[in-house]
């Protein structure tokens, strides 16, 4: 006969089970300072500043630009970052700060340009 054949699997050994509960506080959000800019004929804004949840998208800026502009939805509205840069619609405000905001009075500001009519390009 073998002699693997009679040898004894090795025991297993079971270490106890560690669960680690989730944490009841959750992660603070954190927020975007925005600096609103018009360019060509576009409307001046009253308030010129919003602060939004850094996991906010473009998208959601330009639905509450459109309120506060009165524009109906066949309207354009132009984004622009840099007065160059149209950044897409899906942008988080995270990405797009960690990338482009001007340090202004010790906050950091990311500067957006909106216009009506195409402005560059």
């Amino acid at each position: 006969m073998d002699s693997l054949a009679n040898e004894a699997a090795p025991e297993s050994t079971t270490s106890p089970e560690i669960i680690i509960a989730p944490t009841a506080v959750a992660p603070k959000l954190k927020k975007v300072t925005i600096k609103l800019k018009n360019i060509g004929d576009a409307p001046v804004l009253k308030n010129k500043k919003l602060i939004v949840k850094s996991t906010d998208t473009l998208a959601s800026l330009s639905k509450v630009l459109r309120k506060l502009l009165n524009l109906p939805l066949n309207d354009s509205l132009f984004l622009y970052i840099d007065n160059a840069f149209a950044p897409s619609l899906d942008c988080t405000f995270e990405s797009l700060s960690r990338c482009y905001s001007v340090r202004s009075t010790g906050d950091e500001v990311l500067e957006i340009q909106y216009s009506i009519t195409p402005a560059y390009g």
